[in-house]
C-alpha cells in the first residue's frame, strides 16, 4: 500500500466520522426543537424565574414585616370605609341637619333621624 492509498483510507475515516457526528447533531437539534422540548425549556426558565421571584418576595416580607402588617392593617380599614361609606354618609347628613335646624342643643348624635 502506497502513501496516497493510505491518506485515501485516512482521508475516509475522517469523513466517516465528521459524517457521524454531524447526523448526531442533527439528531439532538431536531429532537431540541420538538414542541415537547421547548414546552420543558419555557416550563423549566419560567419555573426559575418563579422561585427567584418568590425567594425575593420571602425575604423582602421577613425584612419589612411590620411595615407590611400596617399596610395591611390601613388597607383593611380603607376597605371597611369604602363599603361603610354610604351609612357614614347618612348618618353625618342627618347629624348635621338635625344640628342646623335645631340649634344643635337639645339632640344627641346617637338618635335616629327617622323617629322625628
Amino acid at each position: 500500500m502506497n502513501r496516497l492509498e493510505r491518506q485515501m483510507i485516512e482521508y475516509r475515516e475522517l469523513r466517516d466520522t465528521a459524517r457521524g457526528l454531524f447526523r448526531k447533531e442533527l439528531r439532538h437539534a431536531r429532537h431540541a426543537v420538538t414542541p415537547r422540548a421547548i414546552g420543558r425549556k419555557i416550563a423549566g426558565r419560567i419555573g426559575a424565574e418563579l422561585e427567584s421571584a418568590s425567594d425575593a418576595s420571602i425575604t423582602f416580607a421577613r425584612s419589612h414585616a411590620g411595615k407590611l402588617a400596617a399596610a395591611s392593617a390601613a388597607g383593611a380599614a380603607a376597605v371597611g370605609l369604602w363599603l361603610a361609606r354610604e351609612p357614614i354618609r347618612a348618618r353625618l347628613a342627618a347629624l348635621f341637619a338635625r344640628d342646623k335646624g335645631k340649634g344643635g342643643t337639645d339632640q344627641h348624635p346617637d338618635e335616629d333621624v327617622d323617629n322625628e
